[in-house]
């Protein structure tokens, strides 16, 4: 485990370039390789190869030290219509240690932020071919 000091709050969203997986609940866990734009607490906005809908029951997947698999629901489309598809998901019904772990997540990449670290998005080809 890092030992990293937290530098931000519950509304803090941080940039980052974290590759993931959106997961549906309900289209039989049909999965799409996703880069991670940037994280809150509450949520987070997406580049998706894959077709959100809005309202839908999601799991976001990522790896930070371990397997992180969030609960999540498509909230708002950013930008549909160019091959970039990016959406907001916000996080629901997170339990205490997924709490504990995205809370590492967002207390690392606000370090590196301080630190003078930018993070530029992924090419979509980079992460669609996982």
């Amino acid at each position: 485990m890092h030992n990293i000091q937290p530098v931000l709050d519950q509304e803090t969203v941080i940039a980052v370039n974290l590759e993931g997986q959106l997961i549906s609940r309900l289209k039989q866990g049909a999965r799409a390789c996703s880069e991670i734009l940037s994280i809150s607490a509450h949520g987070a906005k997406l580049r998706t190869e894959g077709a959100v809908g809005i309202g839908e029951k999601l799991t976001l997947s990522l790896f930070y030290e371990e397997q992180l698999n969030l609960a999540c629901v498509g909230r708002k489309y950013e930008d549909w219509k160019s091959s970039k598809k990016t959406v907001t998901v916000e996080f629901e019904k997170l339990s205490a240690s997924d709490n504990r772990a995205l809370k590492l997540i967002l207390d690392y990449y606000a370090q590196l932020k301080k630190a003078g670290v930018n993070f530029s998005p992924l090419e979509f080809e980079e992460i669609s071919r996982a």
